[in-house]
């Protein structure tokens, strides 16, 4: 693998220092030593099995990031278990060195068994399905090779493939944008202008290259050439070669699977002897004549003399025979060695005629194309690669040229992108490439967009809800059409036959990219934010796409990855801040519409933040007067800056304020803007007024009352508490000083903070802290539930405005009544609408603390601090609101 190694000499350890460091492993012989490393061959003593140690060079083992991916890997591979795969079987490091342990395969490479040879068509269509196999294997469980090439493939003593060398070979740090992964000829184009576009396909991509070199001995020349106009064979060599070797990705084949189907038919039934899988079977030894029976004699018993005689010629005549079948035999031997020989003499002959054959015929046809008068080759471009060549023009806002299959009309380029995303990721594809979606602003170019849409199919538009049934349009222009409303934050569709649908981001579509020929990108959601600023800040607020509405208030929710000043930054360029959920039915409506929309795993910046050691605030400005932590948070320590997030149903969560999140929700709320024209969220008449004024009149004297008895309260505690402490023996109040001190330190604006820790007080002294904070609370509840009888009886008095103004037929002054109940339908939006946000004029002259109305489980939640800059900090072991 060609990768960006430092220079280093790498002198590998000798057998007997690998033997010490490996005692399991009985070191039999160095093999070979490279760029990444030794390899040795060894004896697994426990098991008696013949392994190959790599040993990779010592500053690898340095690298804890190269470290980090070794272990990554070798597990990996370690999981493969296929026959045509080099098995892995342990890693480690020992002595700062690098090793893995793997199957031993005895024999060469394939580079070594084929190079400059030539294999039969069939017999390296069977070779390539076993590579395709092996890394079909290997690519189920995740794994790519990257280098996939002759000499990382061995061919086993059974000529079954192995393939080798799975990624181990590339530094974790070599992250040079010049450097390139894999071997020139074997790697595909895309890989050398980028390093990290790798899949399935560039591996394929080098299987293809290996079939062309088994069949012809050569790599592909550029531009290709087809195969069969080297070697005759069968037209599929060229198609799948062809398909595996595309310079475009995504035409190539995407699954090693696939390429297997397309080999297999490719197969002879019977398959040719090959050069490493050629059976010889030794001819039999000849067998000599048998000799022939002797003759019964009946005559009369011979002399001794007579007996020697004729053995004499018995054995004279057996070895005659024996000589005669001997050289029967060599003759026989001889003939059968001169025929094997020309056999073999015709088979060279015939192979060198064939080679010339095919030298004559490329000769030929390189000399007629270089006679041949030069063609104008007409390069056919699609709309996807055109659009992928324009796409830093488009960028820039340049319209010299536009994508193929585009169609430009009244200052406008589209293209149609057959391909289903959701709304606001087909917004951002639009976006990456200086467009956006379609904008049609009145019916007729809606209806010539529509006729662009294939049958039964729905596009998106550059469109969406903009809170209280409003809609509009990603470049500010009017909304003209006519579509149902909706209270959900939904985004605009059409069909082709010019249906408008109100549909969730969620659902997926094709869409149109959109641009305007002048180069202005007024649909960019910056300019969606700026621009909504500037109409805010004229009276005519006109919000973006996907907005919703609750009460008075109007929210976004943005998918961008941002951390939460980077969010926080885009909200205050809308004019707005991030969400802020200032009481518990708020909180609900947020966490249930953010969750609607955000996907498992997302979390969604809100506009809670809390500096080093210090207390939670808003990005707002408001007061913190409402919590509602899920379980285990907040999780962040006090000396990291933290911000809040919802990322689930329980609550809120926190994160490092330079965490990034894919969402955050932006809220446009009427009474923290800052524009001078700010003025009452409800319009009301003068009936309405009146009512107002004495709920103001009522208010003041319900805190006005309660601040007395807080007053007292505060007092006994500081009282009882000093009492409980002067009886203690001399020894324990000093100990117990500093405790007491804060206690009464920690109380302000007349509360006394809800401890969570009281065992760890003394026994008196918690009994005190826990009565007064009873009292404490039961007033606050009175106060509660009088302010809320007052609001009821208020809401009672509107509703008999609404019944009188409808009888008289003034509808517009029932529908402003309506709002203004709708508007005052929570404790603390009730107390605040009342005295126009003017604390004061309710609370007298003291700060008294409003406290928020209860959660589900009956414990009350946040309570504004006294009036200080900041909020105090969270005191270890207390809940201070």
């Amino acid at each position: 693998m060609t990768t960006a190694i430092p220079d280093t000499d790498f002198t590998p350890p000798s057998i007997e220092e690998i033997a010490a460091l490996l005692p399991a492993y009985e070191i039999l012989s160095f093999i070979a030593k490279g760029g990444m490393g030794a390899v040795y061959m060894a004896n697994h003593i426990s098991l008696d099995r013949k392994v190959a140690i790599k040993v990779l060079p010592r500053h690898f083992g340095e690298d804890e990031e190269f470290r980090t991916s070794f272990e990554s890997e070798a597990k990996s591979m370690a999981r493969l278990n296929h026959p045509n795969l080099v098995g892995i079987y342990d890693f480690g490091q020992v002595d700062g060195l690098l090793y893995i342990i793997m199957e031993m395969v005895e024999g060469p490479s394939l580079f070594d068994a084929t190079h400059g040879n030539v294999l039969a068509p069939e017999e390296a269509a069977e070779l390539t399905l076993k590579i395709c196999q092996g890394l079909a294997n290997a690519h189920e469980q995740g794994l790519l090779h990257r280098d996939v090439k002759p000499a990382n493939i061995l061919i086993d003593q059974y000529a079954e493939p192995k393939i080798g060398d799975f990624g181990l070979a590339r530094p974790v740090t070599d992250h040079d944008k010049d450097s390139a992964f894999g071997t020139p000829g074997y790697t595909a184009p895309e890989v050398v202008q980028n390093p990290y576009a790798v899949d399935q396909s560039t591996d394929l991509y080098a299987v293809g290259v290996i079939l062309y070199e088994l069949i012809t001995s050569e790599l592909p020349s550029i531009p290709y050439q087809p195969v069969t106009h080297t070697v005759p064979c069968s037209p599929e060599f060229d198609r799948i070669i062809s398909k595996a070797m595309h310079p475009i990705p995504g035409k190539r084949y995407r699954s090693a699977e696939e390429m297997i189907d397309d080999l297999k038919p490719l197969l002879n039934a019977t398959p040719a002897p090959t050069q490493t899988t050629a059976l010889i079977t030794p001819s039999p030894a000849p067998t000599g004549p048998r000799p022939a029976s002797q003759p019964t004699y009946t005559t009369r018993p011979q002399s001794e003399a007579g007996h020697l005689v004729r053995n004499i010629a018995v054995i004279a005549i057996l070895l005659v025979a024996i000589v005669a079948s001997w050289k029967g035999y060599q003759a026989v031997k001889e003939n059968r060695r001169i025929e094997q020989a020309r056999i073999d003499e015709k088979k060279a002959e015939d192979e060198r005629l064939r080679k010339l054959e095919i030298e004559k015929k490329r000769k030929a046809k390189a000399l007629a194309e270089l006679n041949k008068a030069p063609q104008e080759v007409e390069i056919v471009e699609t709309p996807e690669e055109s659009l992928q060549r324009l796409k830093p023009f488009l960028v820039n806002g340049q319209r010299a040229e536009m994508p193929k299959g585009s169609v430009t009309r009244m200052g406008k380029t589209r293209l149609f992108i057959d391909e289903k995303m959701t709304w606001h990721e087909a917004q951002q594809f639009c976006a990456e490439y200086g467009g956006h979606l379609a904008v049609t602003a009145d019916d007729q170019d809606l209806s010539l967009l529509s006729n662009k849409i294939p049958s039964n199919t729905s596009v998106w538009l550059g469109a969406g809800t903009a809170g209280k049934n409003n809609w509009s349009w990603i470049d500010g222009s009017p909304w003209n059409l006519n579509i149902r409303s909706t209270s959900k934050s939904y985004y605009v569709s059409v069909d082709d036959i010019g249906s408008l649908t109100p549909k969730p981001a969620s659902a997926k579509n094709s869409f149109f990219i959109e641009w305007k020929t002048n180069g202005e990108q007024q649909a960019s959601f910056e300019q969606q934010l700026k621009r909504c600023a500037e109409q805010i800040r004229s009276g005519n607020a006109y919000y973006p796409p996907g907005t919703i509405s609750y009460s008075n208030q109007h929210y976004l929710l943005v998918k961008l990855d941002a951390d939460w000043n980077q969010a926080q930054a885009m909200a205050e360029l809308a004019g707005a801040s991030l969400v802020v959920p200032s009481d518990p039915d708020e909180n609900e409506w947020l966490i249930s519409s953010i969750n609607a929309q955000l996907p498992n795993g997302s979390a969604c910046w809100i506009g809670g933040m809390r500096k080093e050691n210090a207390a939670w605030h808003w990005a707002s400005g408001e007061t913190w007067s409402f919590a509602k932590w899920a379980p285990s948070s907040p999780a962040v320590h006090k000396d990291t800056k933290a911000a809040c997030c919802i990322n689930g149903n329980e609550g809120w969560s926190d994160l490092p304020n330079d965490n990034e999140c894919s969402y955050f929700m932006i809220e446009w709320n009427p009474a923290t803007r800052a524009a001078p024209e700010q003025s009452k969220t409800t319009i009301v008449s003068n009936d309405v007024e009146a009512l107002q004024n004495i709920c103001k009149k009522s208010i003041r004297k319900i805190f006005t009352t309660h601040d007395k008895k807080f007053e007292d309260n505060i007092a006994a505690y500081k009282r009882e508490l000093g009492l409980e402490l002067r009886r203690l023996p001399n020894n324990q109040r000093l100990a117990l000083t500093p405790t007491y001190t804060l206690l009464v330190d920690h109380c302000s604006a007349n509360r006394i903070p809800y401890y969570t820790d009281l065992y760890t007080l003394n026994k008196n002294l918690a009994k005190t802290v826990t009565y007064r904070a009873d009292k404490q609370k039961s007033y606050e509840t009175s106060m509660i539930l009088e302010v809320e009888q007052l609001r009821n009886r208020y809401h009672q008095e509107l509703k008999k405005l609404i019944t009188s103004y409808n009888e008289k037929g003034l509808k517009s002054k029932a529908v402003d009544v309506s709002e203004e109940i709708t508007s005052t339908k929570t404790y603390s939006v009730f107390v605040t609408h009342i005295s126009d946000g003017d604390l004061a004029i309710v609370q007298g002259k003291k700060t008294t603390v409003i406290p928020e109305e209860e959660d589900e489980d009956g414990d009350e939640d946040d309570e504004e601090k006294e009036e200080v800059e900041e909020p105090s900090p969270r005191k270890r072991g207390t809940e201070t609101y």
